[in-house]
């Protein structure tokens, strides 16, 4: 009993598994330039990340509820975020314009701390740091 077993010859593989190669390199170049190009088209206009930290004396405040409401009804207030263990915050997609920064020290007794901010800066706007009784 006799089996063939055929062999791949370096000099017919080699240059099919380049060019393979070669074409995803170029994709992958592809979508990186696209990617890089358009993001900032699809930026939302008018919107910020607003960002602060909140501290117990100078220790972070972690797990403290957080929310930014304007006065304008039609805008409204925020999703709640809360504090991580650093004490920092982050609400993202904010429209420019003044608001109340609500931060809920203890929501049990339904006690909160209202700040005043304004948000007009285009991708991040930073809260000073907020130290809590």
């Amino acid at each position: 009993m006799t089996r063939s077993v055929s062999r791949l010859r370096a000099d017919t593989v080699l240059p099919a598994l380049r060019g393979c190669i070669v074409r995803q390199a170029r994709v992958g170049a592809f979508l990186i330039l696209w990617c890089g190009l358009c993001s900032p088209c699809l930026a939302q206009p008018g919107v910020a990340t607003v960002r602060g930290r909140l501290l117990h004396a100078t220790f972070p405040a972690a797990g403290i509820a957080v929310q930014v409401c304007s006065p304008n009804p039609q805008v409204g207030c925020s999703a709640m975020t809360y504090t991580g263990p650093d004490g920092m915050y982050y609400l993202y997609n904010v429209p420019l314009g003044s608001y109340t920064l609500k931060v809920f020290v203890n929501p049990v007794q339904a006690y909160e701390m209202n700040y005043q901010i304004n948000v007009s800066t285009v991708q991040l706007s930073d809260v000073a740091p907020i130290v809590l009784p």
